[in-house]
């Protein structure tokens, strides 16, 4: 995680890596403008330590998928972490001061529990966004997304329906997602 060279430098290290945490902690309790400032103070101790933590964690939850990319890179047979492993994951990433997560795939809207684990990313703090081809974004859980998410990304190779087939894509998938930002624009447009 972090190399020191010296003694006093690993017991500096403690001393910020300690209130950092202490300040995370009091920043979850806080609201608003209190927690922005204890989220910069945060920032600036990580500086002080030179810490390169990464402001993003895109986390491929799960290896299942419902499409059958040509070009995938997902390891078919890994196996999953329980929930509460799933959980620990969560706090250790918010712990370590990054900023937001990402559920990706395979498809996380395979995952039995995710709505429980973005719920928990966001009690924890954490900005939460989530991959999607967007088979599985029915109404509820696009209106759960919309209500919860940060941001919602969805995967489209090309705009071009023989462009997705060619990549082995499902037949419809630029059609669908079209129709998915249609219907998230019109909850915009109502609100």
């Amino acid at each position: 995680f972090l190399h020191c060279n010296s003694m006093q430098m690993h017991k500096k290290m403690i001393y910020y890596l300690r209130k950092r945490d202490e300040m995370v902690e009091k920043g979850r309790k806080l609201g608003g403008m209190r927690r922005r400032l204890v989220e910069n103070i945060t920032i600036l101790l990580r500086g002080k330590l030179h810490m390169k933590t990464p402001y993003s964690v895109c986390w491929n939850i799960t290896s299942r998928c419902n499409d059958k990319c040509l070009f995938c890179y997902r390891e078919r047979n890994s196996s999953e972490l329980d929930f509460e492993r799933q959980k620990r994951i969560i706090d250790r990433i918010a712990r370590s001061g990054i900023y937001k997560v990402t559920f990706a795939g395979g498809e996380p809207l395979l995952v039995p529990r995710i709505r429980e684990l973005i719920l928990y990313a966001k009690e924890q703090g954490l900005k939460v966004s989530m991959t999607t081809n967007g088979i599985l974004l029915e109404e509820e859980m696009l209106d759960f997304s919309m209500g919860t998410l940060d941001w919602l990304s969805f995967s489209l190779d090309g705009a071009a329906t023989e462009v997705q087939q060619a990549m082995g894509r499902n037949q419809n998938h630029v059609e669908r997602t079209k129709r998915l930002l249609d219907r998230i624009q019109e909850r915009k447009d109502r609100t």
